[in-house]
């Protein structure tokens, strides 16, 4: 992790956050939930309008068609955040870490390491499970943060950072 002392925007490393399926099934899972019954509560009263006029002779073909309505649904939701996460990069140059996302909307946030006032690490139930952290790089321009999520390897990770924040100052 050499610095070149040339002004030269240099790449030292590359990192992805973890990819882990089960993760992502299980928060893809309580997002189509709550989508699933936020489309209830709205679209609750046109339900008998649709069981009136489709073949739904039975309770039990209103609960399968429920059902795999939601299975699809869940289906879309974990493909989405999967290729979302998939999009994300945080590319560490010797003076800035830049956070590159790509899939949806392009978005790229760079952030100079004399800048960064704070890291700090969290770690939600979910990423618990799966060993996962979560990194908040501030700085003190308007309060503003980068968070950093799914990452293992937190703590080389949040080492990394500091040398790199330390040889900047």
């Amino acid at each position: 992790m050499e610095i070149n002392q040339t002004n030269e925007k240099v790449l030292i490393d590359i990192v992805k956050p973890s990819n882990k399926s089960w993760l992502l099934l299980l928060k893809s899972f309580w997002r189509t939930i709550w989508v699933f019954i936020l489309i209830l509560v709205f679209l609750g009263s046109l339900i008998p309008l649709f069981i009136e006029q489709f073949w739904f002779s039975s309770v039990f073909a209103i609960i399968v068609w429920f059902i795999l309505i939601f299975l699809i649904a869940w289906f879309i939701n974990f493909k989405i955040q999967k290729m979302q996460l998939d999009a994300i990069e945080y590319r560490f140059y010797n003076d800035r870490l830049e956070y590159v996302d790509g899939f949806l909307i392009k978005n790229k946030k760079s952030i100079l390491y004399d800048r960064i006032t704070d890291i700090s690490q969290s770690q939600k139930i979910l990423e618990r499970f799966f060993d996962l952290w979560t990194l908040y790089i501030e700085t003190a321009w308007h309060s503003s943060w980068l968070p950093m999520s799914y990452m293992e390897n937190s703590e080389q990770l949040f080492e990394k950072i500091n040398n790199l924040v330390k040889k900047n100052k």
